[in-house]
């Protein structure tokens, strides 16, 4: 079923390692495989055909008795391969706890990165550092990095950009006054050799105090920046919000003596006014998406704002409406809201592209819309349709234009936290729809997750925290080719329970050297281990059915989960999506396991043993180890595994007609 498909190789030595881009949706690319969790923070194209991304290391704590984050960033070639070790490279060698970082590409293939230390335990104060990380990973200023600002109470790091001439530019909101509702935005800039360029601490840009909550800072156009920022106004626990903005020259000095200018004041009001999203124009100025919300109606609005603070979008007083309805009603104990989400990203061409969650019909969907600078709608005059489907929970991550000028759409589907599945869709620059219409699959493991995408070489990447294991989050990727699809080609995955057995049935659209299915099932939708197999048709252009019957299917939880895995003549395989059922209760009293994490020998002990007892052990990625059957005696039953190397695997143990599965942690 897959053509030149090279298999990732999964090495449970509690660290993932990997040699090239995995194609399989089931399985992913690991990036960092350890344990505690790891979040990624940011990814940048490194401007050479590569990846580089940033992500938070909580494993250990540097001897210290406080939790510590540190932070850890890896290139990734065009193929996939590691560039700076399996562990990736440490930016700082400084023991605070590091709680963001962001970058931007130097332009050399390695990165400018920013980051926030909390200096106290308490979190009461945090200072702001940089670092530049050439393209081998080495570190150019110093071991520590350099302070972009260390004053008195708490900064909050913002925003970063290259600054035109070999350096970069770095906006954050900052406490040195006093409080949370008294920040102010600074800005700083520093040259390629790490010096700073402007005053110590940084240049004051705002001039008002107040719940400032971000600054964005971008190339105004003219050889200088501009710093954009919004602040939240409240009255009679009703809120509104202010945005203003500040130019400044390339040595920091403002380039007009006044005050801030204000952009957008919206009193406070029951019909809620919030800004979506800015994108820089690319000539100083900057697109807007804005909503209205009234807990019973959302709009959503485009307005697009030039350099001289003009509006050109007058449509209606907020601008462009791009949809009228674009939430839909969600409830948590004692409050009521709408639930949408609106992405936004340039087009390269000066205009811009809206993505957002809309509620047309009953099942919803995920819409989108591209528009330029004169205000013309390229999509028809509601947009396309990227999902014709509600998006759940998690629902859409963002988008990104990729090299051939085509626009891709990263979708999380879910209807709970843990059972999330990424999907990606395409849409040509003209509004053509390029993938199935529920989009293509990125990621079948179902597990919560968070992440983006970011485009290199000629494809795509996704990036993402995923808690698919027992020990915290890991970060896994997907490169998603041009034509958006992987080597998986199931037309259809379903499991019902009937007659005390569940029944799946599966299809496939085409098949190429397919040898078998293997149907794996698992207790908690995470670690699977095989159950029986069907027979492929091997080669075949036309949909081929299938169908299997597990009678042990019972639980602990009252749930199974099972998936497909489809192995080719040469070994290669992929997976299905998991699909979850609904079981009788087990009790958990019948079997026990111990020691587990076991050194050597396993005992299973029998509330009710069988005369017969079969058994199996396979890996954490549903490779069998093996298979054994054992007449009972007396007494537990003794599992050896002296000869197992150390990791995570599934114990599958089966007595008279029931199954019970168990993750053991060989030490």
């Amino acid at each position: 079923m897959k053509k030149n498909l090279l298999v990732l190789g999964l090495l449970f030595s509690r660290l993932l390692s990997f040699g090239q881009w995995s194609n399989d949706a089931g399985v992913n690319t690991p990036i960092v495989v350890k344990d505690e969790s790891q979040v990624v923070y940011n990814a940048i194209n490194d401007g050479t055909g590569g990846l580089i991304l940033a992500w938070g290391d909580d494993t250990g704590s540097d001897g210290q008795a406080v939790f510590r984050n540190k932070l850890l960033l890896q290139r990734l070639s065009a193929a996939g391969f590691k560039q700076w070790g399996e562990e990736g490279k440490r930016v700082s060698e400084s023991l605070n706890h590091t709680v963001y970082g962001f970058m931007v590409p130097d332009g050399t293939g390695g990165c400018f990165v920013a980051w926030v230390e909390n200096i106290n335990d308490d979190e009461s104060t945090s200072d702001i550092y940089a670092q530049r990380i050439d393209a081998h990973g080495n570190r150019l200023w110093g071991n520590n990095g350099v302070v972009v600002c260390n004053s008195p109470e708490e900064q909050y790091a913002s925003n970063m950009v290259p600054d035109g001439a070999g350096g970069v530019v770095i906006s954050w909101t900052d406490n040195r006054s006093e409080g949370e509702l008294s920040r102010h935005v600074y800005a700083q800039r520093f040259n390629g050799g790490g010096a700073a360029q402007w005053a110590t601490n940084g240049v004051p840009v705002s001039d008002n105090e107040g719940d400032i909550l971000g600054a964005l800072v971008y190339p105004d156009g003219s050889g200088g920046f501009t710093v954009l920022w919004n602040e939240e106004t409240v009255a009679d626990d009703v809120y509104g919000s202010r945005t203003y903005w500040q130019k400044l020259n390339l040595n920091g000095s403002r380039k007009s003596a006044t005050t801030n200018t204000l952009i957008f004041d919206f009193a406070p009001s029951a019909n809620f006014v919030d800004l979506a999203g800015f994108v820089p124009d690319g000539a100083g100025g900057f697109y807007v998406g804005i909503t209205t919300d009234d807990d019973v109606t959302a709009k959503l609005y485009l307005q697009h704002v030039l350099n001289n603070g003009t509006k050109t979008f007058n449509n209606t007083p907020l601008g462009i409406e791009v949809d009228p309805s674009i939430g839909r009603p969600s409830e948590v104990p004692g409050a009521s809201y709408l639930d949408y989400q609106v992405n936004m990203e340039s087009d390269n061409a000066g205009g811009v592209v809206m993505a957002w969650t809309g509620v047309r019909s009953a099942e919803g969907g995920y819409f989108a819309q591209r528009i330029n600078a004169s205000g013309t709608k390229f999509w028809g005059a509601n947009g396309v349709t990227v999902v014709p489907e509600f998006i759940q929970y998690l629902g859409a991550m963002g988008l990104v234009r990729n090299q051939g000028g085509d626009f891709v759409f990263l979708i999380s589907k879910g209807t709970t936290f843990g059972n999330s599945l990424l999907y990606a869709q395409k849409i040509s620059a003209a509004g053509a729809v390029q993938y199935a219409p529920g989009g293509n699959i990125v990621s079948s493991v179902q597990s919560p997750k968070f992440g983006f995408m970011i485009p290199f070489a000629d494809n795509v990447a996704v990036i993402w925290s995923d808690l698919r294991t027992f020990d915290g989050y890991d970060i896994y990727a997907q490169n998603v080719p041009l034509n958006g699809v992987l080597p998986v080609r199931f037309a259809g995955f379903n499991v019902r329970y009937e007659n005390q057995q569940s029944k799946l049935s599966w299809s496939t659209a085409s098949e190429l050297n397919n040898d078998r299915f293997e149907i794996e099932r698992s207790n908690d939708g995470r670690l699977f281990s095989a159950i029986g197999s069907v027979k492929g048709s091997g080669t075949a252009t036309q949909t081929s059915h299938y169908s299997y019957s597990d009678p042990e299917a019972f639980s602990e939880s009252g749930y199974l989960y099972y998936r497909i895995k489809q192995v080719d003549f040469n070994g290669d395989f992929n997976y299905s999506e998991v699909q979850p059922v609904k079981v009788p209760l087990l009790q958990a009293s019948e079997i026990t396991y111990y020691p587990n994490p076991v050194t050597d020998k396993l005992m299973v002990s029998f509330k009710k043993p069988s005369d017969q007892v079969q058994y199996s052990l396979t890996d954490i990625s549903g490779r069998l180890v093996f298979k054994r059957s054992d007449q009972y005696t007396a007494g537990p039953l003794e599992v050896n595994l002296t000869t197992v190397p150390s990791g995570v695997y599934i114990l599958s143990v089966k007595s008279g007609n029931k199954v019970y599965n168990e993750r053991i942690v060989k030490k």
